[in-house]
């Protein structure tokens, strides 16, 4: 089998057009600089897609290279867990959500299960995620194989913020970290959690 140009790998339009909805709920000023460094002609494309639309990944990333470039790491992961928060909500993982919490019990490690299928759901032709080590308090998952488009930490940092709101639906608070294989083949999130008080 061949290699996948960056071209093959897409993101939804929907969480795209989330990730927009979540930059402007940081305030008129926030919103405004993290706008700023996004394309007008990227800002366009998201806007004229319909939800379901496959785009290209460059696109998230460059979205989640701007809400970092302005919040910092940190409050950037927070953005990603905000917006994944309501793609969650959505129709199209509503319905996963759904089998996660009336099927199985809600804890941090069953609703991780389910991350590979959402990932599947929103990118197309980025890797799979898989659930590595799976313990009572934490889990590393990898995405793999890491097609160079996805090779941005900003992105990787963005895609472990939104990992963290599947941790939170199931009712726990995280702390994580990403980082990239020496070889670039893959990417590794370690978490860890504790119930919420």
């Amino acid at each position: 089998m061949g290699s996948m140009s960056d071209a093959d790998v897409q993101v939804r339009a929907l969480q795209l057009k989330v990730n927009l909805t979540t930059i402007d709920e940081l305030g008129p000023e926030l919103a405004r600089g993290v706008r700023g460094l996004i394309r007008p002609s990227t800002l366009e494309a998201v806007e004229r897609a319909a939800p379901l639309h496959w785009m290209p990944i460059e696109l998230d990333v460059e979205i989640a290279r701007a809400v970092q470039t302005c919040l910092g790491t940190a409050e950037g992961k927070r953005w990603a867990t905000a917006a994944l928060r309501k793609t969650i909500a959505s129709p199209l993982l509503a319905p996963l959500r759904a089998v996660a919490v009336d099927v199985f019990r809600a804890t941090p490690g069953n609703f991780l299960k389910f991350a590979s299928r959402g990932w599947a759901l929103l990118v197309r032709n980025g890797g799979e995620l898989e659930i590595a080590t799976l313990e009572p308090s934490g889990a590393r998952l990898i995405l793999r194989p890491l097609p160079p488009a996805l090779r941005s930490m900003p992105y990787l940092i963005s895609v472990c913020g939104a990992l963290h709101a599947v941790i939170e639906e199931a009712g726990a608070v995280a702390a994580s970290n990403v980082e990239i294989a020496p070889a670039g083949d893959h990417a590794v999130f370690s978490f860890t959690w504790r119930r919420r008080a």
